[in-house]
């Protein structure tokens, strides 16, 4: 992506105290803040009116998502304590991919504790790929029983079809055990469609075979945001037995359901699924073809036989959409705290 030439901090901090415009140019002086700069981001941030510090974050987020160069987590660590609920929010926003164990503290007391119920409920999702850290052995046995005590205390707690209720049900998905399956299973049950969706968003997320069957049946959904998440966890849950109906799938009314057909059928693999692959790809219609090729691409990437250190692959652009939930097949280490 090309630049103008950065600020340093002292100029993008000088930017942030006054009025100047918001501008990547100088948000990227604070990039990967050193613990000096820090001292004074703190202080500084403080000053600075709520809805210019809730337009900033919200501009840091936006920047990191085009800019992969630029991090702004020390940035967000702090503004997770912020007063305001917007720049709470967008903070957590800009620490989705952070995995730091530290963050765990921080993000339980959000979802627990904070007063804005948006605020609980993404604090509760972002636990969600701690969640799977621990299952996949990343982290020590301690820091897996805060995740799943606070995950569980907040959806037994929560209003059911709210959205903590919501986003702790879905991160629970990454937690193997009979408990959660069993309240998987009643959501599933509930005539609430936001609820059954977090159930099957759940299902997938847990790479439990047991849910293959319900995932199927949902295949057929009148409800194209049940489709979707039934397609995506055919695909998740790899279930063979899902290829027919995906197969047909493909050619969904919902350009985001065809799309999460290929994408699962590449996940699933086997014979068939690559030839139903290969057979999207030449279609007339390029923008289907196009989404096929990708998912070509993402079927090598899982199935193929690839010489990485040979090919020239962006492995994060070959990931599925949800593909940090899914367990860790190499020997993980564990966290050391």
């Amino acid at each position: 992506m090309a630049k103008d030439k950065d600020m340093t901090f002292p100029e993008a901090i000088a930017r942030l105290a006054g009025d100047a415009k918001i501008d990547p140019v100088w948000l990227r002086g604070f990039n990967d803040l050193s613990t000096e700069d820090l001292v004074e981001f703190k202080t500084v941030w403080a000053a600075v009116p709520a809805d210019r510090r809730a337009a900033v974050a919200q501009a840091m987020c936006d920047l990191m998502q085009v800019d992969v160069e630029t991090i702004f987590y020390a940035a967000f660590r702090v503004a997770l304590d912020d007063p305001d609920a917007r720049v709470r929010l967008a903070a957590m926003l800009g620490l989705m991919e952070d995995e730091e164990p530290k963050l765990i503290d921080p993000l339980v007391n959000l979802a627990r504790n904070d007063p804005d119920e948006g605020v609980r409920a993404t604090a509760a999702e972002s636990l969600g790929r701690f969640a799977l850290l621990a299952e996949t052995g990343r982290l020590n046995p301690q820091r897996q029983k805060q995740i799943y005590d606070a995950l569980l205390k907040v959806f037994r707690t929560a209003d059911e079809s709210s959205q903590l209720f919501l986003r702790a049900l879905e991160s629970l998905g990454y937690v193997d055990n009979e408990t959660v399956a069993m309240y998987i299973r009643a959501a599933f049950a509930s005539d609430d469609e936001d609820v059954r969706r977090s159930a099957l968003i759940a299902m997938g997320r847990s790479q439990n075979r047991q849910f293959q069957e319900f995932v199927r049946q949902e295949l057929t959904s009148v409800s194209p945001a049940i489709r979707l998440e039934a397609v995506r966890a055919a695909g998740e849950l790899t279930d063979d037995e899902a290829i027919k109906d995906l197969a047909q799938l493909a050619d969904d009314p919902e350009p985001t359901v065809r799309s999460a057909a290929l994408e699962s059928l590449a996940m699933i693999g086997g014979d068939k699924a690559h030839e139903l692959l290969r057979q999207a790809v030449l279609s007339a219609d390029e923008d289907f073809a196009k989404v096929a090729q990708e998912a070509m691409e993402l079927y090598d990437f899982w199935h193929g036989e690839i010489d990485f250190e040979m090919a020239n692959i962006d492995e994060e652009a070959m990931k599925p959409r949800r593909v940090w939930q899914r367990k860790a097949t190499s020997t993980p280490k564990a966290d050391g705290e």
